[in-house]
């Protein structure tokens, strides 16, 4: 076992419903902030930012892309929002004035992923046309534009001392790149349907990875080893995210999921969306904010204990 954890860091499987946020039309993605200020939505065309200390006010509605706005990530480090969208571009955006700084052109296909790294000095997306770039964050210079995918990019993250990215996608393979280089370090194989997220746990020691035929898989991320396999009883997973504490893993699909990772147990189907969820993402501050977007036009603001 790698880890075992008490039942007090456990009760993160107790969320409370803090809003519900309507939307106009099903949403593809959302982001808290770091320090949990403002949650930003994605749907199409548009992104919704919300100011956490005032759900109840009306969101600010940025006309952002010219198709539906898949993936949306804040910066750790400096007040920035990037997007990416089916219309193949990623804009940057500055959220305190909803004003746009940047678009990145490049890719030739739907973005599907954006990750920053821990220190706020790149960016990665990830798209359908089976490509990473690496771009310096809040600029255009791009660094890598890495080819190894044989299928869509789905997702991506980097390790905590941003020396390496992870992604993965359509062709069920793991690959880990060395970001100094820009090559390939090693390529992880187990799953047999295309991944559609992954995670890495706060300690940085844990990689978590899921896929269209229900299954959540770990890998021990300094070693590639895997360390189990379980199954979720959904059709599609579309988000994976750890809470702060380490211990739980937020899984969300057909159905909103609490596991006890360590154990493989499914500690809390949480109710509420009414349709597949889209996106999962854990705030980094004291108020313990998490957010889900769904196709059922609502992004629901959680609070764990």
């Amino acid at each position: 076992m790698l880890y075992s954890f008490s039942s007090s860091l456990l009760s993160g499987s107790n969320l409370s419903l803090e809003k519900r946020l309507n939307v106009k039309g099903p949403v593809r993605s959302v982001a808290i902030d770091p320090q949990e200020q403002y949650i930003a939505s994605g749907s199409y065309g548009t992104i919704r930012l919300w100011r956490i200390a005032d759900l109840n006010a009306e969101p600010q509605i940025l006309p952002a892309h010219d198709d539906s706005v898949s993936a949306l990530v804040f910066s750790p480090k400096q007040p920035l929002l990037a997007s990416g969208s089916g219309d193949n571009t990623v804009k940057l955006w500055q959220p305190e004035q909803g004003i746009r700084i940047l678009t990145l052109t490049g890719h030739t296909a739907a973005i599907n992923a954006l990750a920053f790294d821990r220190q706020g000095n790149w960016l990665a997306s990830g798209s359908d046309d089976k490509t990473v770039r690496v771009w310096q964050a809040g600029t255009s210079n791009l660094r890598y534009t890495l080819q190894g995918h044989t299928g869509a990019v789905r997702s991506l993250v980097f390790s905590q001392d941003s020396r390496m990215l992870i992604t993965a996608g359509d062709d069920t393979s793991i690959i880990f790149w060395n970001l100094d280089l820009g090559v390939r370090l090693r390529t992880l194989q187990g799953h047999t349907t295309a991944i559609t997220a992954l995670a890495i746990s706060p300690d940085g020691r844990v990689l978590a990875s899921s896929d269209m035929d229900n299954n959540i898989k770990l890998w021990n991320l300094e070693t590639g080893a895997a360390i189990a396999t379980f199954a979720t009883g959904q059709s599609r997973l579309n988000a994976l995210a750890f809470a702060a504490d380490n211990a739980i893993l937020y899984a969300g699909g057909e159905t909103f999921q609490i596991w006890d990772w360590a154990e493989g147990r499914l500690l809390n189907i949480v109710p509420g969306h009414r349709q597949p969820i889209t996106g999962i993402t854990v705030g980094a501050g004291a108020q313990k904010f998490l957010a889900t977007s769904s196709l059922d036009t609502t992004v629901k603001v959680w609070r764990s204990p």
